[in-house]
């Protein structure tokens, strides 16, 4: 399908295909795809953008490997304090485990909780109920507390 386009010559065909099947590139053939606007993501995580996706058909992917904006995570953990009074850790891990980006290895996905959950604090959101850090639940802030 992306042949078809003019713009793109057969390397460049070859080079987007690597990147879908997450295949390494360097830097030089990187920037390349960089200035065309074919992919999007920062090393070694990345894929191929919107604009390619809906020509491939690969929209449904884009969305999983792009992954949805902090404040959408932030939603669901204040939403499943406000229902269940608390959440540790645990019970953050999985209910957005599944739902951060495709793209990401685990290990990347347990910094990117860690570091929700930790922005989240800072701004006054959520706190722990204890200063055990290993047995506290997270719990909302007075500032939510009110809008429940």
């Amino acid at each position: 399908m992306l042949q078809t386009l003019e713009d793109f010559g057969l390397e460049t065909v070859f080079l987007i295909d690597k990147v879908q099947k997450n295949i390494v590139i360097d830097k030089d053939q990187l920037k390349f795809l960089r200035k065309l606007g074919v992919i999007e993501g920062k090393l070694p995580n990345i894929y191929i953008s919107a604009a390619v996706a809906t020509i491939v058909d690969g929209k449904e992917q884009y969305i999983k490997n792009k992954g949805f904006d902090d404040n959408y995570y932030k939603d669901l953990i204040i939403d499943y304090i406000k229902k269940f009074g608390k959440a540790s850790k645990y019970d953050i891990r999985k209910l957005i485990i599944d739902k951060l980006p495709d793209v990401l290895n685990p290990e990347q996905k347990e910094n990117k909780i860690r570091n929700i959950l930790y922005a989240m604090s800072k701004t006054g959101d959520i706190d722990r109920d204890s200063d055990n850090q290993r047995a506290s639940n997270w719990i909302l802030t007075k500032k939510h507390q009110l809008s429940k």
